[in-house]
């Protein structure tokens, strides 16, 4: 960096000055702004090989044998966990047991 005179120019008005320093502290705080940063980035670089996040697995489950049967589709089949699907929803509105419309033998 440069250093500053204005003795050499004795024609600059007192305003040509400051707008010199005005620019000059732009100047500054924009490089000032740079390195910071740039050391933000270098401590969050540090930051991840000093304390990695772990990765998080999904867990994958098999899927749930069928426990009910769509009594007009037999291979229409519902293992009982999650959403109803629309048959049984309407077999249980019709009145008819969920029991009734379990696959034999499920334990």
């Amino acid at each position: 960096m440069s250093r500053i005179s204005f003795d050499d120019d004795p024609n600059l008005t007192l305003a040509d000055r400051l707008d010199a320093l005005t620019t000059i502290r732009d100047n500054v705080d924009a490089q000032i702004t740079a390195i910071r940063q740039d050391i933000r980035d270098q401590i969050l670089k540090l930051n991840a090989l000093i304390n990695p996040q772990p990765v998080k697995v999904a867990k994958v489950r098999p899927p749930k044998p069928p426990r009910y049967a769509n009594p007009d589709d037999p291979l229409d089949t519902w293992s009982g966990y999650g959403r109803r699907p629309p048959w049984f929803q309407k077999a249980t509105r019709d009145g008819i047991d969920p029991e009734t419309l379990e696959i034999p033998g499920y334990s």
